[in-house]
């Protein structure tokens, strides 16, 4: 039966280098969670300590009601899938998912029945007497994700899982791996630098940095409302802008009113976040638009992203869909006009929302 996870206040030291700092969360039961951040922010010391891999200096973790700090790896009920798999060479496909079972001292009757469901469920069943190495990447990822639900675990945990498989089978295996793990019902945390596969497949997000939490929330409320300017440059595209607020008005550029609603009694300087798809182009004629040059253009596919070049040498993104042939050329003079849903205002450091 899947655990909520309860982390208090957990804090991993290396030396005087605090890799996760201060943390509190709590992951409720069945639930797809992921650690969201760039490299070195301390996600997959979070992991591990999860699963017992990392001592931890201060804080509790509780798996369910039991205390698991000093509970051995080997003995909570935690599937884990690696970075790199870490499938037996030497052992065939059916060997390498009956092997936690086997050490767990299970019937043989039951480690077949087992193994069997899970090589089902993951879809590797035809694979049974192969070797790892006459296996694909998407096929040994599979084998993988068997052997850690096979156990039957109350909790799986997944480390960078597709960051080895090419561009399209990370998308295929992103959506197998989301699909099963709400067939099962088996809590999830997950961890991955990739913001689209975060977006994609979890049912909240953590997003780290320096060891810390900079925010929690769905995808979609991380995406449309960031806390902080990391998190709205880490999750999506945005454009960071200098501006100000006068009178409960936000001014890009100090003179170019966007469409936000401040929501606190603040003036002075800011920035503002403008992501790329919520911009259009306007009309030369139109005073209240910010004006630039096109400065470049990148076609991709269904949309063509610009660069704007401002008065005060900063750079606004747009993104254009395509609806005609028409391309902007490069050097010509533009308006651009910000929605109000692409629209975010942050204090001078960053650190906190105003709009």
């Amino acid at each position: 039966m899947s655990q909520n996870i309860l982390i208090d206040k957990v804090t991993k030291m290396y030396d005087d280098f605090k890799a996760v700092d201060n943390i509190s969360l709590e992951i409720q039961p069945g639930e797809f969670f992921t650690l969201l951040g760039p490299s070195g922010c301390g996600k997959t010391t979070l992991l591990r300590m999860i699963a017992g891999f990392n001592d931890i200096n201060e804080g509790e973790i509780y798996l369910g009601d039991q205390l698991i700090n000093d509970v051995p790896a080997y003995k909570r009920n935690i599937g884990m899938v690696f970075q790199n798999y870490a499938i037996f060479p030497h052992l065939s496909v059916w060997e390498n998912v009956a092997y936690g079972l086997k050490a767990r001292k299970i019937p043989k009757p039951e480690i077949e029945e087992r193994v069997k469901e899970a090589m089902e469920t993951t879809k590797i069943e035809m694979h049974a007497q192969k070797q790892p190495s006459q296996l694909s990447g998407g096929q040994q990822q599979r084998v993988a994700l068997a052997r850690a639900i096979v156990i039957r675990p109350q909790l799986l945990l997944m480390d960078e899982p597709l960051s080895n498989l090419d561009a399209k089978l990370r998308i295929e295996m992103r959506t197998s791996i989301r699909n099963l793990q709400k067939e099962l019902g088996i809590t999830t945390v997950y961890v991955t630098h990739d913001q689209e596969e975060a977006l994609a497949i979890s049912d909240r997000i953590a997003v780290m940095n320096f060891g810390v939490i900079e925010q929690v929330g769905t995808p979609y409320e991380l995406y449309t409302k960031p806390r902080t300017q990391f998190v709205a440059g880490f999750l999506g595209t945005n454009t960071f802008v200098e501006g100000e607020i006068r009178d409960g008005v936000a001014y890009m550029l100090n003179k170019y009113p966007v469409p936000a609603k401040v929501s606190k009694d603040y003036s002075g300087q800011v920035i503002i976040a403008a992501r790329p798809e919520k911009s259009r182009f306007a009309s030369l004629n139109d005073e209240s638009c910010i004006s630039g040059v096109i400065k470049s253009q990148t076609f991709l596919g269904d949309f063509i992203n610009y660069e704007v070049l401002l008065e005060n040498d900063q750079i606004l993104q747009i993104n254009e869909y395509l609806s005609d042939d028409t391309v902007v050329p490069r050097g010509e003079g533009t308006n651009v006009r910000i929605r109000f849903e692409g629209v975010n205002v942050f204090t001078p450091d960053g650190r906190e929302a105003l709009a």
